[in-house]
């Protein structure tokens, strides 16, 4: 901190104590330095000066002038000082920001909501980002990342500081609310897929509401993935283009799965599928039918219904991940193990089924079928005094001698009990097999 002589401590000390009255003057006459320390002593002496004097002369100080990030503690003052209220609303908040930290680069709101609700001071407390604080965040142009968390936003609202905000790269918003129709939901989703090649859409616990995350990769390709918790609130799927990536938890009606997978399934290069219900009876078939250019495939506590006709295409599988994880319901695998691209397997069984074993071996050692694995793990949870190891053992050491390359096999077995539904130590993760 610069040293003062005693004539410009008197002149310091003077501008200090009737800071509020010289507003502009302050920019304009004295030097950055100079304005650093009146504003930290400033600071220092909030209640004596005054919340007034202090909230007049902040902004022709600049403190926030080159911030790049909010960050809580460079803004606490703000709660002490707001003339003649007992806190701020996300509104002013926001207003001081684009007013007086023109550089920012990164927002998150969830931040500011916590920040501005402190001690109960937050005025507007409805859970919604309003049109005005919208209107706000779309002034900050040169943000690069916001994040808009805990509290809610319309759709319109999300569209509209993805198309103003002309620097963001990233954005991700956990609370959307539908607030237009399908079609026009649709539209401009659409205009979204050549701007941001990363996208992703999780759906809500309640209807109608969903996470976005939108980022700007510079990737070749666009993906596009979409999670559903559960298949009855569907809301927004059919909106979303181009899906790349599908995760469906829980679903329990076969006909709208179906559905799903031939209105979405011609763009998806990986499907997973987690504790549906048996009784749908999921079968490949139908995967590969709606997935023609499927490339991975993720099955957790699943079951997949026998296919008694062949198989006419696996699409482009060339990976497959399996915990089948249902007492009573064995994986039957030699449909799938068929696949002719298929490069890296991965499942935990509890029961299986290989179908006639010796046409199966056959099949591996002239070569038939799995002529492109280059990475095969297994982990058994055998439920008998009978382990599989013979037949696991024999599958690995023909995929491993016809192999064109070295691959890579790795087999793991473990007791389970039959009253348990899964092995309580064990995930499919435990084979750390990148997916």
């Amino acid at each position: 901190m610069m040293e003062l002589s005693s004539l410009s401590k008197m002149a310091f000390e003077t501008i200090l104590n009737n800071i509020g009255r010289y507003k502009e003057l302050i920019t304009s006459k004295l030097s950055p330095p100079v304005r650093e320390m009146l504003c930290q002593e400033m600071m220092k002496r909030m209640r004596k000066i005054g919340p007034e004097q202090v909230w007049a002369a902040l902004p022709f100080l600049e403190p926030h002038k080159t911030a790049e990030r909010f960050l809580p503690r460079d803004f606490q003052w703000i709660l002490e000082m707001k003339p003649g209220r007992s806190g701020v609303s996300m509104d002013e908040l926001l207003r001081y920001l684009v007013q007086h930290a023109p550089n920012l680069k990164e927002i998150n709101i969830r931040e500011i909501l916590v920040f501005v609700t402190k001690r109960r001071r937050f005025i507007d407390k409805r859970p919604l980002l309003k049109k005005g604080s919208t209107d706000l965040i779309c002034q900050m142009k040169n943000l690069k990342t916001i994040w808009i968390n805990t509290i809610a936003i319309n759709f319109s609202g999300f569209v509209r500081i993805c198309m103003d905000c002309e620097n963001l790269q990233n954005i991700e918003a956990d609370r959307v609310l539908v607030d237009v129709h399908p079609k026009s939901m649709k539209m401009s989703l659409k205009q979204f897929v050549s701007v941001f090649d990363h996208q992703e859409y999780i759906e809500g616990f309640h209807p109608r509401q969903f996470k976005i995350t939108f980022k700007k990769t510079n990737a070749q390709y666009v993906s596009t993935s979409i999670r559903l918790d559960d298949s009855s609130l569907l809301g927004f799927i059919y909106s979303i283009p181009q899906i790349t990536h599908m995760e469906i938890f829980g679903g329990k009606d076969s006909c709208e799965i179906h559905r799903i997978l031939r209105k979405k399934g011609g763009n998806l290069k990986k499907l997973s599928l987690i504790s549906v219900d048996p009784k749908l009876k999921i079968k490949f078939k139908c995967i590969f039918e709606f997935c023609k250019n499927l490339e991975s495939l993720y099955l957790k506590d699943m079951f997949i219904s026998d296919d008694v006709e062949p198989i006419n295409s696996f699409a482009k599988l060339k990976e497959l991940y399996w915990d089948n994880g249902i007492v009573g319901h064995p994986m039957k695998l030699q449909n799938i193990l068929s696949a002719p691209l298929l490069e890296k397997i991965m499942i935990c069984v509890y029961q299986f089924d290989l179908g006639n074993k010796e046409a199966f071996f056959k099949s591996v050692r002239i070569r038939e079928i799995c002529t492109n694995v280059r990475e095969f793990k297994i982990h058994d949870c055998i439920q008998d005094d009978e382990p599989n190891w013979a037949y696991w053992n024999k599958l690995l050491s023909a995929i491993e001698a016809n192999a064109p390359v070295l691959i890579t096999t790795e087999l793991k077995i473990t007791r389970s009990c039959w009253h348990q539904k899964k092995y309580p130590n064990f995930d499919i993760s435990d084979l750390d097999i990148n997916e």
